[in-house]
């Protein structure tokens, strides 16, 4: 996820390790890619907020997320931006300092599955709502937009 490895490089270990065929491995591993699920109203609500906010997302992954996940999911048309900790060699934590710069409001908001990423966040100056089994992406987004008045 720092960007060591491609993913053709871990499936290829990963085949070795598991006796089996690199190139089943690999086609499994890409359609996997390919097949990840976002609800659409998930996506339709991102849209209205990027209407009157940057919408950016941050995510810890490997390169296989930005060559086959976002262009399967054309992620691009709901976020302005799309930051990869792979591409970046990075994990979030170490870029959101840089990446805030100083330019948090009170209408700043992270939606994280990471406590970590949340708290720090929140030192930064913005809103953290931290993704639980109970209240997931929708239920936030939710909440941004009736306390926004969107």
């Amino acid at each position: 996820m720092l960007g060591g490895y491609t993913s053709e490089e871990i499936n290829s270990l990963l085949a070795r390790k598991l006796k089996v065929s690199s190139e089943w491995l690999w086609q499994i591993f890409v359609n996997d890619c390919r097949s990840m699920n976002v609800s659409v109203q998930t996506l339709i609500d991102l849209a209205t907020l990027k209407d009157r906010f940057k919408v950016i997302l941050l995510t810890d992954n490997m390169d296989c997320f930005s060559r086959f996940t976002v262009p399967s999911l054309n992620l691009e048309h709901y976020f302005d931006r799309i930051i990869n900790s792979h591409n970046k060699k990075r994990s979030k934590k170490d870029m959101l300092p840089d990446l805030v710069d100083g330019k948090l409001t009170k209408e700043s908001f992270i939606i994280d599955d990471s406590s970590k990423v949340c708290n720090l966040f929140q030192e930064l100056g913005g809103i953290a709502c931290l993704i639980t089994t109970e209240r997931n992406i929708d239920h936030y987004i939710s909440c941004i937009k009736t306390k926004l008045g969107i």
